[in-house]
């Protein structure tokens, strides 16, 4: 989804030519921010973004002189991104729905769930950037793990015969992240984002030791979910946008 990152004299940038297919500019992330006065930034940002680009950065919640650096440069905060994690504790759950690995039947239906049940993403809380497009964002996301191009393993969660929810995991070392998960929204509060959890709490290799979640903090459905089941907060990050590059 992103290409290589460019190392600049007052900031690393990253292009994501993805995200740029569906926002419909170019699109980049900027990393390593260096605290350089506003006028050589913003002049630096002219001579390495086109004026339309898509800018995104995240910086830690600590981190309070980069992120006023940010915002003097135009950035807008649209999240904030708290991290869960849990050790991975073999235990057994009672679950009362069906929850087992993603097969390719399911694809058609679990993009239709993406499609449809965010809410709180950066992309949903960026008033620039379109329903729709937040939408077709995470719908592309969750087709691309289908596509094979994206994820590890997908967990789904059954209700009276139909796919009801889905969780996607990225495998990463001894760890597993949940990079996305979502139940249909006629039947949110039912346990079933819980129960696809303690699935893959229960079923994790045996190489795993841990499992990490992101969320933003607005969600509260969602840090109860995981509050509830253990984890606890590792890393709490803002996330900002800017749409083109002049300064505002």
């Amino acid at each position: 989804m992103k290409c290589g990152i460019s190392v600049i004299s007052n900031f690393d940038k990253e292009a994501d030519n993805w995200l740029a297919a569906r926002i419909g500019v170019p699109t980049f992330r900027i990393l390593n921010l260096k605290l350089r006065p506003i006028e050589k930034l913003a002049a630096e940002f002219l001579k390495q973004f086109p004026k339309d680009s898509f800018i995104q950065s995240r910086v830690s919640v600590a981190d309070l002189e980069v992120a006023a650096k940010l915002e003097a440069l135009g950035f807008k905060e649209v999240e904030q991104l708290i991290t869960f994690e849990v050790s991975i504790l073999k235990r057994r759950f009672r679950r009362k729905a069906q929850v087992r690995s993603a097969c390719v039947g399911d694809r058609e239906r679990v993009v239709e769930i993406a499609g449809q049940s965010f809410a709180y993403s950066r992309f949903h809380q960026d008033p620039l950037i379109p329903l729709d497009v937040a939408n077709a964002i995470k719908a592309d996301w969750t087709e691309a793990y289908f596509d094979g191009t994206r994820g590890n393993e997908m967990i789904v969660a059954v209700n009276e015969g139909q796919v009801s929810g889905f969780l996607l995991l990225i495998e990463n070392g001894n760890k597993l992240i949940i990079d996305l998960i979502a139940v249909d929204k006629k039947l949110t509060g039912k346990g079933l984002a819980s129960e696809m959890v303690q699935f893959v709490m229960e079923h994790a290799p045996s190489h795993i030791n841990a499992i990490s979640a992101g969320t933003q903090k607005i969600n509260q459905a969602s840090i109860a979910l995981y509050e509830a089941l253990s984890f606890v907060p590792k890393m709490h990050q803002l996330t900002f946008h800017k749409h083109g590059a002049e300064l505002d």
